[in-house]
């Protein structure tokens, strides 16, 4: 490293740095003057070559991914925050000392003068250098082309399964992921079977088979990195029901990373969303009413951009703000159905709804998660192959019949007109209807549908729905006898339907 003396154009050599207990690092070039170099200048040039030296300290080059380090250590890349990386720095150059030359070939080793300031460059220089691309883990950090799927394969503690087909591959440091289901491919082909969390499907979902393929389906996609299928898990319905414990059971079979656990009111905060950018699941507990205050609109925001896969501002406490794309499964845990402000329909229509009927208070197994525990070799046999089904029919969640109409209700507690047109209604530029019929298939709705609570609507107020719905709709009139007789055009009114 060549450092240059402006007044006496004498030329100072650093050869290395002697990091205590490890040999010299050579390379690099710094300028400074030479009646300073008593203490160790850190500039620009320097900075990164400390940092470089000290990368070679590591068995594994460490990862920057969203803005937070990873150190792989026992077999797993494990987050590291800015204290434990300050602190790593300082003891490595706690007795580092580098060498100089002047013009005559005498040599000098001099201390290199440790600083908070300093050592906070050089975190930052590492972390520059070692910062990876990509939205989605796992990450494949070889060279060339991965070996498979990555976006729809699950990493074991031995190896990653491709739910896309094919055999699994050997878990290496090439493979960068930080959420790792802890159990082994042996141990899940070995597992002879899960009885407790068999008997738990069958209570929780009343025998329905559907319930119980979407429930595994839902905590398989959990586990994969891509959201290309832009869903999100609704698990509603009483108390004691067994929403917590599914929720438990998901947090063991991750590892316990991977996921952000938060309220309603706690994502409006300056800082809600610190530690979403690292979340593969994020959990919304307990909130029944989104309405259009600015808690609302910061909620309806977020699950836009996870289900769209936008880049969401974070704004981490102490450190700059930045923009990722957050590749986060939205789900949401709530005892009462959430009245959520949704005009067109673009958030329940990506809504897998999973409803828990029947409460278990005072019968609640309290060592349940602990059998659950033991089972999760054969919970996550299940939990794959569901994945390989929902992969092979490209994220497809097949229908709960009794989750249906809870659907159907809060669609129209959302917008009720267009719950309505869609259930009675078709597009047709030919045709028209009389606003009397239409408001009386309306009102006949409200009756042969209870749950739907349709609101009463005035004839007045039902015109101006219809109008602002978003259909290609007109009004006409024209006189009769008797008055006037007015409709829509565009409108032709059909049997009942089921949503699509």
């Amino acid at each position: 490293m060549a450092c240059s003396c402006d007044s006496t154009n004498s030329r100072i050599i650093v050869w290395g740095l002697n990091f205590r207990g490890g040999e010299a690092y050579e390379g690099g070039v710094s300028k400074s003057r030479l009646w300073r170099l008593k203490v160790m200048e850190f500039d620009d040039g320097l900075v990164m070559t400390v940092a470089e030296g000290l990368l070679a300290e590591f068995e594994r080059a460490p990862v920057k991914w969203r803005g937070t380090l990873f150190v792989w250590d026992k077999g797993r890349w494990k987050k590291r925050d800015d204290q434990w990386l300050h602190d790593w720095i300082m003891v490595k150059l706690a007795g580092a000392t580098y060498k100089v030359y002047d013009r005559k070939g005498n040599a000098s080793e001099l201390p290199i003068d440790v600083t908070r300031g300093k050592v906070a460059d050089v975190a930052a220089g590492l972390k520059a250098l070692v910062g990876v691309e990509g939205a989605a883990t796992p990450l494949w950090l070889g060279q060339g082309p991965p070996p498979l799927p990555i976006e729809t394969s699950v990493c074991l503690e031995d190896v990653v399964v491709p739910l896309a087909g094919g055999e699994p591959v050997e878990r290496t440091d090439i493979w960068f992921d930080p959420v790792v289901v802890p159990v082994t491919w042996g141990a899940v082909q070995e597992a002879s079977g899960c009885p407790v969390f068999e008997r738990c499907l069958e209570q929780w979902g009343k025998g329905c088979p559907v319930w119980r393929e979407v429930v595994l389906r839902s905590l398989a996609y959990g586990l994969i990195g891509s959201r290309r299928y832009a869903k999100a898990i609704l698990y509603y319905g009483t108390g004691r029901g067994g929403k917590g414990t599914l929720d438990k059971l998901e947090k063991l079979m991750m590892g316990g990373a991977g996921r952000y656990c938060t309220r309603l009111e706690e994502v409006v905060h300056p800082h809600g969303l610190q530690g979403m950018e690292l979340a593969r699941v994020v959990v919304v507990q307990e909130f029944t009413n989104v309405g259009g205050n600015q808690v609302g609109r910061t909620f309806r925001s977020v699950m836009k951009s996870l289900l769209g896969e936008d880049e969401i501002a974070v704004n981490p406490k102490g450190k700059p703000i930045f923009s990722c794309r957050v590749q986060a499964v939205p789900k949401i845990l709530s005892n009462e159905l959430p009245k959520i402000e949704d005009q067109y329909g673009s958030f329940w229509g990506k809504v897998v709804l999973v409803p828990f009927m029947e409460s278990f208070l005072g019968r609640e197994d309290i060592e349940l998660i602990d059998k659950l525990e033991k089972e999760i070799p054969a919970i996550v046999g299940l939990v794959l192959d569901a994945g390989k089904r929902l992969v092979a029919e490209r994220g497809k969640f097949p229908t709960i019949p009794e989750a249906e109409k809870y659907l159907q209700a809060a669609k129209a507690e959302a917008n009720p007109i267009e719950m309505f047109l869609q259930l009675r209604c078709e597009e047709d530029g030919g045709s028209r209807v009389g606003r009397g019929t239409l408001k009386r298939a309306y009102d006949e709705l409200r009756v042969v549908r209870p749950w739907l609570k349709l609101p009463t609507m005035t004839d007045t107020k039902f015109t101006q729905a219809i109008m602002s719905s978003g259909w290609r709709v007109d009004q006409y009139r024209y006189p009769v006898k008797e008055g006037n007789i007015r409709g829509f055009k565009g409108l032709k009114l059909v049997d009942m339907k089921e949503e699509d």
